[in-house]
């Protein structure tokens, strides 16, 4: 497969990995954050409200999410970069 365009947080706002990249939800995905900033990830099917557990993908780290997991939304206070691919 083909590397994906990357997709962007712009900052203060939750953006659904799977309709950014076009990657079919439930499959499982490999994060890397592109950028010098924190990202917080929800493995939830709709958009995440407070109090929701979140992972945290430091600059530089990947994450690899659930094996099938029913969403996937990322946010940071910041703008940041992440490529995403399919496990």
């Amino acid at each position: 497969m083909s590397q994906l365009p990357p997709v962007i947080l712009p900052g203060d706002t939750w953006v659904d990995i799977y309709a950014e990249t076009g990657i079919s939800v439930g499959t499982k995905l490999i994060i890397h954050n592109n950028s010098n900033n924190d990202a917080i990830l929800a493995d939830t099917a709709t958009k995440p409200d407070k109090g929701y557990g979140f992972d945290i993908i430091q600059p530089y780290e990947y994450l690899v999410s659930a094996d099938t997991p029913s969403g996937v939304w990322a946010r940071s206070d910041r703008k940041v970069t992440l490529q995403v691919r399919e496990a």
